[in-house]
C-alpha cells in the first residue's frame, strides 16, 4: 500500500499590492477548479475584481456564488464545496481542507493555522512571494 504524504502550500506574501500579487498566482495555476475561501463578502468581491483586473491578454472567468461549473473559479466566505480540486483559503479562519494557505495580513493567526497543520501530520512547503 503506498500513502500519499499530505501537503500544504503556506505562501506569505510581501508584495506592497497583495491582492494583485494573489491574482496573478491564481492565474499562473495551471488548475481552473479552484475554490478561494475569504473571510466575507467583501473581501470575496475584492479577490474577484483582482481576478478580473490581471490582465488584458488573459481571461480568468471567476464568480463569488456557489455551484459554479468547475471551468469557473469559485470565490466564497461561507460553506467549502467538496467537488473543488484545490483549496485556496486567504482567510483567517482554519479551514477542514486546504491545499494553499495564502498568508497577507494576520501573522499571527497564520502561525497558529501552520502549527496545527504541522501537528496534524501535513508536510508544509512555505513561499514567500
Amino acid at each position: 500500500m503506498v500513502f500519499m504524504e499530505k501537503k500544504i502550500e503556506f505562501y506569505i506574501s510581501e508584495h506592497p499590492k497583495p491582492l494583485q500579487a494573489f491574482a496573478e498566482f491564481i492565474a499562473s495555476l495551471e488548475h481552473c477548479n479552484i475554490y478561494v475561501h475569504s473571510n466575507h463578502l467583501e473581501q470575496a468581491e475584492q479577490i474577484s475584481n483582482a481576478l478580473w483586473a490581471v490582465s488584458n491578454q488573459r481571461f480568468i472567468p471567476n464568480a463569488v456564488r456557489p455551484n459554479l461549473p468547475s471551468c469557473i473559479i469559485q470565490i466564497g466566505y461561507e460553506d467549502i464545496p467538496l467537488h473543488r480540486e484545490i483549496i485556496v483559503n486567504v482567510s483567517s479562519h482554519k479551514l477542514e481542507r486546504v491545499d494553499i494557505e495564502w498568508v497577507y495580513q494576520d501573522l499571527e493567526t497564520a502561525r497558529k493555522r501552520y502549527k496545527a497543520w504541522k501537528d496534524a501530520g501535513f508536510m508544509i512547503e512555505t513561499i514567500k512571494k
